[in-house]
């Protein structure tokens, strides 16, 4: 069996992206990568043996995604003043290079930015959003109208409701943040679908959650 290269980890990636913004925000399918963009971006690959980074960007209806393949092990100062664009929410993906360490520091002094998020070289690797556990126990973030009208139907604030914390990997899977009300569908085969709620809160913290 052929080594894969850098082009066709790429390729994987993108198609992974892909499908976790469809679980994310669409009812319809996410288009895939189309082949002639596929080409488009290897060649950057392969041309910019120097650069910083590598961006993708994915738009669909009002949502626009810029995916970046960092070369560097950290985020330099050219990537931090381009995470501060609030029009667009950024995914970056960390090389291979990167250490835990340094990703998940990153991650930490970006917690609250809700525009960004981290992912370590081989995260998109395989297909995550049609994974057991995303299949049978669907996350989805509540609107501001369905949280106001679970809090009204249930008499609850935000500090009576049961937690899920903000680094949860499903939460950090669909982009969540913190006073976000989540619902989670549960599938069984024998009850069928069952749905329970949490707000996303920070880690090992109680009553901290900001009202949203």
């Amino acid at each position: 069996m052929d080594e894969l290269t850098k082009e066709d980890y790429m390729h994987i990636q993108l198609q992974n992206i892909a499908n976790m913004l469809h679980y994310r925000y669409f009812s319809n399918a996410f288009p895939s990568i189309r082949e002639s963009e596929y080409n488009e971006i290897s060649e950057k690959w392969k041309n910019t043996i120097s650069a910083s980074q590598i961006e993708y960007i994915i738009e669909q209806k009002n949502i626009k995604i810029c995916v970046i393949f960092n070369i560097k092990d950290k985020i330099d100062q050219e990537l931090q003043l381009k995470l501060k664009n609030k029009l667009k929410t950024f995914i970056i993906v960390m090389p291979r290079t990167a250490s835990n360490t340094t990703i998940n520091k990153e991650k930490n002094r970006l917690i609250d930015n809700t525009n960004v998020q981290i992912f370590d070289y081989m995260y998109f690797m395989y297909d995550r959003a049609n994974h057991v556990d995303c299949k049978s126990q669907k996350h989805t973030i509540c609107t501001k109208a369905e949280k106001e009208d679970f809090i009204t139907r249930y008499r609850v604030n935000n500090e009576q409701i049961p937690k899920i914390s903000i680094n949860d990997p499903m939460v950090y899977f669909i982009n969540a943040t913190i006073g976000d009300l989540i619902k989670i569908k549960r599938m069984s085969e024998t009850v069928g679908s069952s749905y329970f709620y949490r707000i996303v809160d920070y880690p090992s913290k109680k009553g901290t959650v900001n009202k949203k």
